[in-house]
């Protein structure tokens, strides 16, 4: 386990090493929403070779037509006793404490991350390098507080099947050490007085003054057979008080400094958005936002759970992930703008093949595999295909095992190359 102080309220990482140190302070908390901070668009490279940048799951559903509320009002318990003071009138119930941690899911498969003509995890291995969230805190009796977030790679995630019907994706919870099961790895940061924040205030929105981004470096490998799609990367996040003369009955006052019965604990609250489904509905069934509620640490459960049932994948913990990978494609394209790239899988071990090609203009287009011997053996035709990049693809699953030839004919262009069926 790795345990880091906070001395900022950013994290920089530090590309150099699996876990980095914090390099740089910042005199005022940053105010910025995630659009200015993590530009995940214009901070996305995806280029011919690689793919490198930010990814938010959020921001891409916005730019796709999804309209988002962000809410601040949900905070880490570390159990479920302590009572919370809320403003008089709030018709808040006081007893309404579900969330002891949160998480997030990645799927570069997802339906906004990535164009899968360029980045497809079944085929090409991606490294999270660092991962990065909003919050707000508190620290009540300067005690140093503690947030433990643990990463998960594709064996730490698990398909989990809905009581209602559907199947969605999880993390492991293990109720005798009382955090997450089956972690890749782990990091602890040190939280006191100067991390404090702005105090809470209900559904205040868009202002940002905390930012924790911690270094990963987890790789994730293309997993076999390549119709499935489970190269998910995970994280959980959970709140750890470290107010010595804290029990169960203390009271966390999450609104201002009143003084209040009891030993105040220090409050953290990420935050979360929701939608209104209109983007995210087309998506996975599973939901990219986890929570771990009440029920699941004191009854019969052992789970994070997505925030909103399959089918309504509308509210996240609003996190960022930057991603490294190399990406399928054309590598090499002539001065006219024509190429053929490399097929994949390769050797073919699965039923599908793909191959990438480039064109420089519309173009009546010939795709063949041919054997050793020049026999076509799969032939892919179109009268005009558009200008750009494309996918063609072939099932091979009833091919002798052995080398082939693949061909790309447009117009006055021609390339091949070779491909080995397994």
């Amino acid at each position: 386990m790795k345990t880091r102080n906070l001395l900022a309220l950013v994290i920089i990482f530090c590309a150099s090493t699996a876990f980095g140190q914090v390099i740089e302070r910042y005199d005022q908390p940053h105010q910025v929403n995630e659009a200015e901070y993590f530009q995940t668009k214009e901070n996305k490279t995806l280029n011919k070779r690689d793919v490198n940048g930010w990814y938010n799951y959020v921001t891409d559903l916005r730019q796709n037509g999804e309209t988002f509320v962000y809410i601040s009002d949900i905070v880490l318990w570390p159990d479920s006793l302590p009572l919370i003071t809320y403003p008089e009138g709030s018709d808040i119930d006081p007893n309404n404490m579900f969330a002891h941690a949160t998480g997030s899911m990645f799927d570069p498969e997802s339906f906004y991350y990535v164009d899968p003509e360029s980045f497809d995890s079944r085929f090409v291995e991606y490294t999270i390098d660092s991962i990065a969230f909003f919050y707000k805190y508190h620290n009540f009796g300067d005690s140093m507080d503690k947030v433990r977030i643990q990463f998960y790679d594709e064996e730490g995630v698990i398909p989990l099947y809905w009581n209602s019907g559907g199947e969605t994706r999880s993390v492991s919870y293990n109720k005798t050490s009382k955090k997450g099961r089956d972690a890749a790895d782990e990091i602890e940061i040190d939280l006191d007085s100067s991390n404090n924040t702005p105090l809470f205030f209900i559904n205040e929105s868009r202002t940002y003054n905390g930012t924790i981004q911690v270094p990963v470096g987890i790789t994730i490998d293309p997993s076999a057979p390549y119709s499935d799609l489970e190269n998910l990367f995970a994280f959980t996040v959970q709140f750890l008080p470290g107010n010595p003369n804290y029990s169960l009955n203390d009271t966390m006052n999450r609104w201002d400094s009143t003084d209040v019965a009891g030993d105040q604990l220090s409050v953290f609250a990420p935050y979360f958005v929701r939608g209104d489904g209109a983007a995210s509905a087309a998506d996975e069934t599973y939901n990219h936002g986890m929570l771990l509620y009440t029920w699941g640490v004191y009854e019969d459960n052992n789970f994070w759970y997505p925030f909103n049932a399959p089918g309504q994948p509308i509210s996240h913990l609003n996190a960022f992930y930057h991603v490294t990978s190399s990406r399928v494609g054309v590598d090499d394209v002539n001065a006219n703008g024509y190429g053929l790239g490399r097929a994949y899988p390769n050797p073919a071990t699965g039923n599908e093949l793909h191959i990438p090609i480039e064109l420089g203009q519309s173009e009546s287009v010939s795709v063949k595999i041919m054997d050793l011997s020049g026999r076509v053996v799969r032939t892919y035709s179109e009268d005009l295909m558009s200008a750009g990049e494309h996918t063609v693809t072939f099932d091979v699953s009833d091919l002798t095992n052995g080398m082939y030839i693949y061909e790309l004919n447009a117009g006055d262009y021609t390339s091949s190359d070779r491909v080995v069926v397994q």
